[in-house]
């Protein structure tokens, strides 16, 4: 008989539903209703578009000005086998809602790509190679952003870290 209490005992409990949401349901509020959330997705959608800025330019690359300790320059041979110097072009694309920055260089430190991020007027990015395989230029991008225009300095070397290069950059919004 005690047996028979016990599973009638546990049937009831294992069947009895809770008066409110359980912790891994939630009760629906207005902030998870579906119409809110179909118009955010929708004016998040046209929002970004909206928000997304060009900007087109060049830079000026040149010999790089390296400071070695006395000490090291001993044993240190300088090795710059040119090449990465010259006028190429820069294109930004900078998300206004997210910071986000992407674009392309092309010329003597290109074919690279550049990724970084916007914040407090400041640009600061990495540049990589299209083609890693190049052994081409990769480093930075530090910029100074304004309603119009960018200018930065773009600080890299070779794969091998023997060639550096110092570049100016200057990019003005594309005209819609």
């Amino acid at each position: 008989m005690t047996r028979k209490l016990v599973l009638a005992a546990l049937l009831i409990m294992g069947c009895s539903k809770p008066s409110g949401p359980s912790p891994a349901e939630p009760a629906p509020s207005a902030s998870t209703s579906v119409a809110p959330s179909v118009a955010a997705s929708a004016s998040a959608t046209s929002a970004p578009a909206a928000a997304l800025k060009t900007w087109n330019g060049t830079y000026k690359s040149a010999e790089a000005t390296l400071d070695v300790p006395k000490d090291f320059a001993k044993t240190w041979a300088r090795t710059d086998r040119g090449g990465g110097t010259g006028d190429g072009a820069i294109t930004l694309a900078v998300d206004g809602a997210s910071g986000r920055a992407t674009g392309t260089i092309d010329g003597p430190l290109g074919p690279a790509l550049v990724a970084g991020d916007v914040a407090g007027g400041t640009l600061t990015g990495t540049v990589r190679r299209k083609d890693p395989t190049d052994r081409g230029f990769t480093g930075t991008l530090r910029a100074t952003v304004t309603a119009d225009h960018i200018d930065g300095t773009m600080t890299l070397a070779s794969a091998d870290g023997t060639v550096q290069r110092s570049a100016t950059a200057t990019l003005t919004p594309a005209a819609p």
